[in-house]
């Protein structure tokens, strides 16, 4: 299960770090944050979960303003642009597995073969695409700078990722899943910081969708796993 959760990370970053290519930082993230809303439709599909009015709702509520914020870019760059949904689909898959079987080995095991088995993946998805001469998936050796910046990233990863699995471990996912949506306001910050991006009126006004719809659909989850846990 953790080779397998370690594929699925692996395969939503590789879309997720394509998408930055092409749009800004906080516009991809706000698109991936329709999150909530495919892991209720899965969660309705395989788990046949219950999923009443209210929340299908909020799940049209929060693809509309996917839709809102994707409008511009599917326009300019294309179906690219639909990335960041991809990488909320892998993410959402994750998140079901860890559902289904939660993580109880110690936290070092888990970062080790979900870091070993996405490497693993994406050294051979390198491997075909320099083969078959794909555009960016071309091996480049990188520089000094480079491979210091490319460090950082992995320790950034390693510890942001051991603190999210740290905290699914000793809190309810329905207590933790709001505090996600502060990674909208970081991006924003630091994407305007270092790349003077930010979103226009209409983008904010889906943003807002979707980060409404998302909230409601945990109060909502809460709400019914309440009685059950009492």
């Amino acid at each position: 299960m953790n080779y397998l959760r370690g594929m699925l990370l692996g395969s939503a970053s590789l879309c997720f770090f394509t998408a930055v290519k092409y749009m800004s930082v906080a516009t991809a993230i706000s698109i991936f944050f329709v999150e909530p809303m495919v892991l209720t439709v899965l969660a309705a599909l395989l788990l046949k979960e219950q999923v009443g009015p209210r929340r299908i709702g909020a799940i049209l509520v929060g693809l509309i303003g996917a839709i809102v914020v994707l409008r511009p870019n599917l326009a300019e760059i294309g179906l690219v642009s639909l990335l960041p949904v991809v990488t909320a689909v892998l993410f959402s898959f994750y998140l079901l597995i860890n559902r289904l079987y939660p993580a109880r080995d110690d936290l070092l095991t888990i970062q080790f073969s979900a870091g070993l088995s996405a490497t693993l993946m994406l050294a051979g998805a390198l491997f075909i695409g320099n083969l078959v001469g794909l555009e960016g998936v071309e091996f480049t050796l990188p520089s000094g700078p480079q491979s210091g910046l490319l460090a950082l990233i992995g320790l950034i990863s390693f510890a942001g990722h051991g603190l999210v699995v740290s905290a699914f471990q000793r809190g309810s996912a329905s207590l933790l899943a709001p505090l996600q949506y502060m990674e909208i306001v970081s991006a924003t910050l630091f994407g305007y910081l270092v790349f003077s991006d930010f979103p226009d009126g209409p983008t904010w006004v889906g943003i807002s969708l979707i980060i409404g719809s998302g909230l409601y659909i945990t109060h909502r989850e809460r709400k019914q796993k309440s009685p059950a846990s009492a």
